[in-house]
């Protein structure tokens, strides 16, 4: 028997690779939109091609993502707000409790103390007041631009509808009604009916 380590090659038990792939759920629609070439921006086979002016305005999706962003920007402004609101009215009642201690206090060593801490709170309560100020700001600041973008989006799709309706075909003109007309003196009489002969079936 030969003698020695013996190595023996074992392939791997499987070749497969992990890979990340986007999927989604196309819906037909979705599909039409994004390939069938609704804005009439490709060109067919022996079709000439159309410049921006003949093509008119087209959809734009910036100004729906703006009044998006502008809405979110706005809605987080408005919660900072609201905590900073909350934080300078839990202030204000602390201040309100540290002037009651101060009044309160009994002793020297009591009433320094009560007073710096008053002393902290209104502190605290001015800075809170400017931070309110400048929340207010940002949030008027955010509705502006909200508004901003959103008569953007109006007025983009404005055009696009006034594009609409420039290139469909105007309607056919009515046809007008033609009067019937009864028969005169001098019309050939109408021909007479057809008398057909009935077929019956035996019993």
């Amino acid at each position: 028997m030969p003698s020695g380590n013996i190595g023996v090659r074992t392939a791997p038990g499987s070749a497969a690779l992990n890979l990340n792939v986007g999927i989604s759920w196309e819906t037909a629609d979705r599909l039409y939109k994004q390939y069938g070439n609704t804005d009439g921006t490709i060109s067919t086979r022996h079709q000439p091609t159309k410049s921006d002016a003949e093509r008119g305005p087209r959809s734009n999706p910036k100004y729906a993502t703006a009044v998006a962003y502008a809405t979110v920007a706005l809605q987080e402004a408005e919660a900072r707000k609201q905590q900073a609101a909350d934080a300078l009215k839990a202030s204000q009642e602390a201040l309100a409790q540290a002037e009651a201690d101060v009044t309160a206090a009994k002793d020297e060593a009591a009433k320094k103390s009560a007073e710096q801490s008053r002393d902290a709170l209104k502190g605290r309560v001015d800075m809170l007041t400017a931070d309110n100020g400048r929340r207010a700001g940002f949030v008027t600041q955010r509705q502006k631009a909200l508004d901003d973008a959103q008569n953007e989006a109006k007025e983009h799709n404005k055009e696009l509808a006034d594009a609409q309706n420039k290139e469909k075909p105007p309607p056919p003109p009515n046809k007008p009604s033609v009067p019937s007309r009864t028969a005169g003196p001098g019309d050939p009489p109408p021909p007479p009916p057809l008398n057909r002969p009935r077929t019956t079936r035996a019993p």
